[in-house]
């Protein structure tokens, strides 16, 4: 029972230590003395105290303002604490409500009813204010780590928010990079008299470092590539955009792969070109990035195919009736070492004969001892009809590699393509 001997100015300081600033309770009884009881406790205590004598008083209450502490008995006429309990439970939203069961149950079936129900705490009756205050401050440091994790919370939901935004942000930028990027290839296939060129490009992001490519100085030559960008994403992306405009289509004159004598334009040589690629990357401050390339020059009046290979995966030429042979010795990447020299070969074309350039990521996979290689994709062109258009070609091979790779397997680097066909009429 309520002791009145307690000195109410100790009472108060060690009931009122570590609570905060909301110290209102609502006590709910139908029995007016025991409302009594505990609020003269509550009260000598300093908090703000509400009674109700039922639970749909208190719910009325409730409504109007959520208190931060509710004692509420258990058996009551109508509705019972258990049922008040889960209804203030339900209610209470974003906002935390400390709910204590008074009762004179101690059976640990009753016990688990009430925690089921949402109740955070009992008090046995009588009440005692050393039980009564102790609960009430433990129900205070609940609380308190509740609308911190509330608060936390909130700005981690902000936090997202802002994240989101700026992700749609970034993802309608690599969109258009995307869309830009794939214009740096205005035509997949083009005819050039007695030879055509078909080009094929699927980056593993959004955009990639992997660049093919096409021209033609005049109507007797030729050129054509197939680029690879050390690394992904973006700044390999800026590099391949960088440089398409070295091999650009439309402006000849600042076409580095071109030269004008005479007032007349035409290729230069194929070394050429790789040293002067070579020379202007490294010349370039801040850039870390250098690239593996094939370039091919091809004169359709000979049908003298030159070739320069810095670093990249071999050419594979195709003739008709025989198996698939592998061009090239190697050399060094562009932009590696200063000074580099790079040595070109020349191969005869047949009528009918196809050289394919191809980037590493149609013959690598992310897991080492599983590279499909040189050999596998020798036996894959084997396969295929002779007769196939070359866009259907180079799809029928970037297909056959995706399947290689096995279900759910993603492609880990970009995958090019360019392939030159010769037919002289």
């Amino acid at each position: 029972m309520f002791n009145a001997k307690i000195n109410p100015d100790l009472l108060s300081a060690h009931a009122l230590q570590g609570l905060g600033a909301d110290r209102t309770v609502l006590v709910v009884d139908d029995s007016a003395l025991q409302r009594k009881m505990v609020s003269s406790m509550l009260n000598g205590a300093g908090y703000t105290v509400l009674e109700a004598d039922c639970a749909e008083a208190a719910l009325d209450l409730c409504q109007k303002s959520m208190p931060m502490f509710i004692i509420s008995d258990w058996m009551m006429p109508g509705m019972t604490g258990i049922e008040f309990c889960k209804t203030v439970k339900s209610m209470a939203g974003g906002e935390f409500t400390y709910f204590t069961l008074l009762t004179s149950k101690r059976e640990k079936d009753e016990v688990a009813l009430g925690l089921d129900s949402g109740a955070d705490d009992f008090l046995t009756k009588p009440v005692t204010p050393t039980e009564l205050f102790a609960r009430l401050r433990a129900g205070a440091r609940i609380t308190e780590m509740q609308s911190a994790l509330r608060d936390q919370n909130d700005q981690i939901r902000q936090t997202l928010i802002q994240l989101q935004a700026a992700y749609d942000l970034i993802e309608q930028d690599l969109q258009q990079a995307r869309y830009i990027q794939r214009r740096l290839i205005p035509q997949k296939s083009q005819n050039f008299g007695a030879a055509k060129v078909d080009l094929f490009l699927n980056p593993c992001g959004h955009v990639g470092g992997d660049l093919v490519g096409m021209f033609s100085p005049n109507d007797t030559v030729l050129g054509f590539y197939c680029i690879d960008v050390s690394g992904h994403g973006i700044s390999s992306a800026l590099m391949a955009a960088q440089i398409s405009g070295y091999f650009s289509q439309s402006y000849l004159d600042q076409n580095i792969a071109i030269h004008s004598q005479n007032g007349e334009f035409n290729l230069r040589p194929t070394s050429q070109v790789a040293q002067i690629l070579n020379d202007r990357l490294i010349a370039t401050l801040g850039v870390m990035e250098y690239f593996t390339m094939v370039y091919g020059a091809f004169d359709q009046r000979t049908g003298v195919l030159e070739l320069v290979q810095a670093g990249h995966p071999h050419p594979i030429l195709l003739r008709q009736g025989q198996s698939p042979h592998v061009l090239g010795a190697g050399g060094l990447p562009i932009g590696l070492i200063a000074g580099s020299t790079y040595t070109p070969f020349s191969v005869q074309l047949r009528p009918g004969d196809r050289v394919i350039l191809y980037s590493d990521g149609l013959i690598e996979t992310d897991t080492p001892d599983h590279i499909l290689g040189t050999q596998w994709l020798c036996d894959t062109i084997k396969k295929l009809a002779d007769d196939m258009d070359g866009q259907s070609f180079l799809h029928a091979l970037h297909d056959a590699a995706v399947t290689a790779r096995g279900k759910g397997v993603t492609l880990a680097d970009d995958i090019s393509m360019a392939m030159l066909h010769y037919l002289p009429s």
